[in-house]
């Protein structure tokens, strides 16, 4: 099994034009979809306020810290959670199994594509960093085939991959605003040809 570098991320790191050290708590956009958060100073790092509560020192990002992030941006009446969400999508992706695409570069639960999970990878990072968690460094090798990585960083990579980019609006799918099969074709699958409607039969069981 692969080796993934856990390296130690101390939070934010304070830049120029940030609050002066040792005056906290701050109230941060630090990472902007998640709205103003409060933060502050460890050792010259911003970290929130309520890291405690949740995770202990060298924690690190995981897929449930997302869902979280996600289920309380579409807020307490959302149609799905994010974790059903992202089951129907690998339900209709790969029957949610750990298997490579048939004649295809797709892997995995979420059948990721390898330029899908270097992205990812990032996204991760970038995620962990706005809450002051650490994240999984992955190699090359890790990511070339995610089916040899534990399922926690196969769900973390395509956690990461859905809810990162702040272009994906992922409050819509989890209200009910835009159908699943809908989203799933914008903002997952991304093809040119409209398979939509083919997902949603696949899914027909898991959708609301």
């Amino acid at each position: 099994m692969p080796s993934i570098n856990r390296k130690r991320n101390g939070g934010v790191s304070l830049l120029k034009g940030d609050p002066p050290k040792g005056e906290s708590p701050y109230f941060l956009n630090v990472y902007p979809d998640h709205g103003p958060r409060e933060y502050v100073d460890v050792d010259g790092y911003l970290t929130p306020a309520d890291f405690e509560e949740f995770h202990e020192e060298g924690d690190y990002i995981t897929a449930e810290d997302i869902a979280r992030l996600a289920d309380e941006k579409a807020g307490p009446s959302a149609k799905y959670s994010f974790d059903e969400f992202m089951n129907v999508l690998a339900q209709g992706e790969s029957g949610n199994k750990n298997v490579y695409q048939e004649g295809g570069p797709a892997q995995g639960e979420w059948q990721m594509e390898l330029a899908a999970r270097q992205d990812a990878a990032n996204y991760a990072r970038d995620l962990a960093a706005g809450l002051g968690l650490d994240a999984p460094r992955y190699s090359k090798e890790d990511l070339e085939d995610i089916t040899k990585l534990p399922y926690e960083d196969r769900k973390l990579l395509a956690y990461s991959y859905m809810y990162g980019p702040e272009s994906v609006p992922t409050r819509d799918v989890l209200t009910g605003k835009t159908p699943v099969p809908q989203f799933w074709m914008k903002h997952w699958n991304k093809g040119e040809v409209d398979r939509s409607q083919e997902f949603g039969e696949r899914v027909s069981d898991y959708l609301k």
